[in-house]
């Protein structure tokens, strides 16, 4: 499976246990010396960090391609999963209608 649809809008994340936020990490980022720093960090914190894949920003009104369902499923799920990882303050009916 590839992303054909704007696969540059994607990247790795850092994603440490126990924090709420994701911090993008550098494309030049050497992934050997991130999983060495991740070790230090580990040791001295005991909070294990992970790689997470996914879209820098999500774009509202967007409309998704039926041609790339690699770059659909993976925009639909982050979505979701931010949603309800972070929920907004309006009314379902007004989620709805967005």
């Amino acid at each position: 499976m590839s992303i054909t649809t704007n696969p540059h809008e994607f990247s790795f994340f850092q994603l440490t246990e126990g924090l709420e936020s994701h911090r993008l990490l550098p494309d030049h980022a050497n992934v050997w010396q991130l999983f060495d720093k991740w070790q230090k960090l580990y040791d001295a914190t005991k909070r294990q960090s992970k790689l997470l894949w996914k879209r820098r920003y999500l774009k509202p009104k967007e409309e998704l391609s039926p041609y790339d369902i690699t770059h659909a499923h993976l925009v639909c799920r982050q979505a979701r999963l931010e949603f309800l990882r972070y929920p907004i303050p309006e009314t379902p009916e007004m989620v709805a209608s967005c």
